[in-house]
């Protein structure tokens, strides 16, 4: 599957899932499994995997940016995201509490030709 095959228009993935690893690790990625999704070809009880990625292998300074990139399906298929957000206001995980604890997130890909640019 390609990123053309999916309809982005309000495109929208919810999960439940935790940050594994240190706060400044490379390594560290969110390892969690989809909820609910409203693209037809991403569905229920889908293992994902989102990592924040930049240019360089450290954390980046406050001049420089990266991006969420989603991982589906052992790593074969990748999205960058326009948002990855903690949407469990209550428990874990929300407002800076512990993001290593299971809670419920949202990722928003971005639309392919965003994407390519």
């Amino acid at each position: 599957m390609t990123q053309e095959n999916w309809s982005f228009t309000n495109a929208v993935i919810e999960l439940r899932g935790a940050w594994r690893g240190d706060v400044h690790d490379p390594g560290r990625a969110f390892e969690g499994v989809v909820t609910e999704s409203s693209l037809p070809e991403v569905g229920p009880g889908e293992r994902l995997e989102v990592r924040y990625q930049t240019a360089t292998s450290r954390a980046p300074g406050a001049a420089e940016h990266g991006v969420y990139v989603m991982n589906l399906r052992e790593g074969r298929v990748t999205w960058p995201l326009m948002s990855f957000t903690c949407h469990d206001t209550a428990g874990p995980g929300a407002q800076g509490n512990d993001d290593t604890a299971e809670a419920d997130w949202r990722a928003v890909p971005l639309p392919p030709e965003e994407a390519d640019r």
